[in-house]
């Protein structure tokens, strides 16, 4: 991760969350929330976490269901954006941040 001196890193966002409530989608730039593939990457943003975070009445009866749903819809916003993101999950991903300018997301 060298295309920046100090790269820009951010360990949490909810974003996920208005995608599961169907307010929005994170390859779309949005007024809505604090981050969006669009306005990250803007920014100079080279690595984003994204939480899948259970609102109260999922976490006991749904919890699991809730969860695989937030993975699930983190995959497709992944998936249709790759001209955007890039999912990192080895070291190797991570290294080629560098080579193709994409903000690098990773699910927490």
């Amino acid at each position: 991760m060298a295309y920046q001196q100090f790269p820009i890193v951010d360990a949490h966002c909810d974003a996920l969350l208005d995608v599961l409530h169907g307010r929005r989608r994170l390859g779309e730039r949005s007024q809505q929330g604090q981050a969006d593939f669009v306005r990250l990457k803007e920014a100079g943003v080279q690595l984003q976490f994204f939480a899948v975070f259970l609102e109260g009445p999922y976490r006991q009866a749904g919890a699991l269901r809730r969860a695989l749903l937030g993975i699930e819809l983190f995959h497709r916003e992944v998936e249709s954006n790759r001209h955007l993101v890039k999912l990192i999950k080895s070291r190797r991903d991570l290294e080629e941040l560098d080579r193709d300018r994409r903000l690098g997301v990773l699910l927490t």
